[in-house]
């Protein structure tokens, strides 16, 4: 008896490593992928024009408030400000440059998998 559950391990073994083989291809190229897009607009390497001051916006729906990005980007030295995301792409920052305006570049981050945002 044990030695027909020995005789086993091999051939279970062999099909094993098969399937893993075979799913293999997929599932390497999903660790390679970042698990998020990353988007910029503007000159990343322009200095800051002002001097900056820590500053957070939390936003979700709704209107924008021009009044409060303004206020945001005075707190950013009108530089670079990052965009963090769950979903979409780089709408937001096109807006913030192009309509707002008051900052050198805009970079986005949109997260797809908990490993990207990781």
């Amino acid at each position: 008896m044990r030695r027909l559950r020995y005789g086993l391990r091999g051939p279970l073994l062999a099909l094993l490593l098969s399937v893993l083989c075979w799913s293999s291809p997929a599932a390497a190229q999903e660790l390679m992928e970042p698990g998020f897009a990353y988007y910029e607009v503007g000159d990343l390497d322009a200095p800051r024009p002002g001097p900056r001051a820590p500053a957070m916006m939390l936003m979700g729906g709704g209107e924008w408030v021009p009044e409060a990005f303004q206020w945001w980007l005075r707190q950013a030295g009108n530089g670079r400000v990052l965009i963090l995301r769950a979903s979409g792409t780089d709408e937001l920052q096109d807006r913030l440059y192009r309509e707002i305006g008051g900052t050198t570049a805009v970079q986005t981050l949109v997260f797809d998998s908990r490993r990207g945002a990781d």
